[in-house]
């Protein structure tokens, strides 16, 4: 098992230490695990949210970067919430301590894409369409990153009858995703915040990056307690093979590599 998308109490939304959360993925045989608390600079720029308490940078890699001599396979990360207004904070970062950085859209406009205030007044389309663009501008951040996040997060507490983000709905909007992901030699994730059997981006998206020459794929459970860790990862990987791959990719200093699928 590995996972590359987790989160400790050094996040706002975090429910464990970072040690409780080593030891359990440690018990589950985990190969590869990576810590990846959220670092939310685009809130400090949104009147609802800048309560929201920031990630004590410091403290974290200083508590991450020991825990990771004490256990081989942990490698730190990082999830930045993106925004443009947010970059030239982003850019101040250590990015050379990090092994794997996510770029993550999470807020479009002044609201969370959770928030039920972002829908009001917005279609299906409307909604959906906005989140997309914002997740295309993220691609050419300027700053360092390696992975596009949870494609299909805005699904997460949307209040229409279908929720799903589905390809052939925007499609045009998801290629230039996609394929600008492909030209950047970053990757795609796979994430499995959600209920049942469902993952962020649908199956079809999947099938699409895979169709248009993308390879590199990561596997997070963007677990927020240790209960979850490794979360469906059989599955994702069964679900990731029927679209063509065969391997997941980790990052190391942010360097890729393959780790074949054992299926």
């Amino acid at each position: 098992m590995l996972d590359t998308h987790t989160h400790t109490l050094f996040s706002f939304d975090g429910k464990m230490s970072a040690r409780e959360m080593v030891l359990c993925a440690q018990e589950r045989g985990a190969e590869y695990y990576c810590i990846t608390d959220h670092f939310d600079f685009d809130y400090t720029f949104m009147p609802e949210y800048q309560s929201v308490r920031q990630i004590d940078v410091e403290g974290y890699l200083r508590e991450i970067l020991a825990l990771k001599q004490e256990f081989p396979f942990l490698r730190i990360g990082c999830e930045l919430g993106f925004s443009k207004k947010a970059e030239p904070l982003y850019q101040k970062l250590p990015f050379e301590v990090f092994d794997y950085v996510l770029n993550s859209c999470h807020t479009v406009g002044d609201y969370d894409a959770y928030n039920k205030k972002y829908f009001i007044g917005k279609s299906k389309r409307e909604a959906y369409k906005q989140y997309l663009d914002n997740i295309r501008a993220s691609v050419d951040a300027d700053y360092p990153f390696n992975t596009i996040s949870h494609i299909g997060y805005v699904r997460k507490n949307a209040p229409y009858e279908d929720t799903a983000l589905y390809y052939e709905e925007f499609s045009e909007e998801i290629d230039g995703i996609l394929t600008r992901i492909i030209e950047r030699d970053k990757a795609l994730e796979m994430n499995a915040k959600l209920p049942a059997e469902q993952f962020m981006p649908e199956k079809d998206i999947l099938q699409r990056y895979y169709q248009l020459g993308g390879r590199k794929l990561t596997f997070g459970s963007d677990s927020h307690s240790k209960e979850t860790i490794g979360n469906k990862f059989d599955l994702a990987e069964k679900i990731a093979a029927e679209a063509g791959f065969t391997a997941w990719t980790v990052f190391d200093k942010q360097q890729p590599r393959f780790v074949p699928f054992k299926r």
